[in-house]
């Protein structure tokens, strides 16, 4: 994944969970507005974070409500802890959409045994 440089304000946003679309939970990588530090974590809570003022302290990571949001002075350690972010999403998405696969074949061949 090739991830482009972000000027403030702007952002990048990974793979969405399967089945959910625009859900705010995509891992997403944010440059701030106030202090151009890198922001890695979920779409909604970086949102939140953007033109915090909050970021102006040394904090690495900030707690906003079930999600953690990573904060990183440069672009090398903000890109691999999002490509991490993402590894883990896709990963977790191949195993979902092995198993709707898997179900939808036993509930094809019930159905057609029904008949």
């Amino acid at each position: 994944m090739v991830i482009p440089r972000l000027r403030p304000g702007a952002g990048f946003r990974g793979p969405e969970a399967f089945g959910c679309c625009n859900t705010g939970t995509a891992p997403t990588i944010r440059r701030s507005l106030l202090t151009g530090k890198y922001l890695v974590g979920t779409e909604r809570a970086t949102e939140e974070l953007l033109t915090n003022p909050m970021l102006r302290s040394t904090k690495r990571k900030y707690q906003v409500g079930p999600n953690v949001v990573h904060v990183c002075r440069t672009r090398a350690v903000a890109v691999k802890r999002f490509t991490a972010l993402c590894d883990e999403r896709k990963k977790l998405n191949d195993a979902l959409r092995a198993d709707y696969v898997k179900e939808r074949k036993q509930y094809a061949q019930l159905f057609a045994s029904q008949r």
